[in-house]
């Protein structure tokens, strides 16, 4: 895993929480408790480390809970991003593939769900 370099963060949009993978056939699956905070995404975003493509999702931990938004940075970029339950993340600037993120220190995250 390699660093991910990333400009000052300014604001953080959280778009969907709690979300239940559409993967995810188990009713008893309750997603409700994966709510993530303003804080919490930006202290992922500031820890993460980006999996080398060609890294499968075999080899990554696969969660039924995540949530997603946008971030926008002092610089005036912004990108798309989707965390789950495993610390698996998706970060993506406008126009550019997305890149997959994992953060094995983020303790914080809810990682519980009914």
């Amino acid at each position: 895993m390699c660093p991910l370099p990333l400009p000052p963060i300014a604001r953080v949009t959280i778009q969907e929480n709690a979300v239940k993978s559409a993967q995810e056939t188990d009713p008893s699956v309750d997603c409700s408790r994966f709510v993530l905070t303003e804080r919490l995404v930006r202290r992922y975003l500031s820890r993460a480390k980006q999996v080398p493509r060609g890294t499968g999702h075999s080899q990554l931990d696969w969660a039924p809970c995540s949530a997603s938004g946008t971030v926008l940075f002092k610089n005036g970029q912004s990108a798309q991003w989707d965390i789950s339950m495993s610390r698996v993340g998706w970060l993506a600037f406008d126009g550019k593939d997305g890149e997959t993120l994992y953060c094995p220190k983020c303790t914080d995250l809810p990682d519980r769900y009914r």
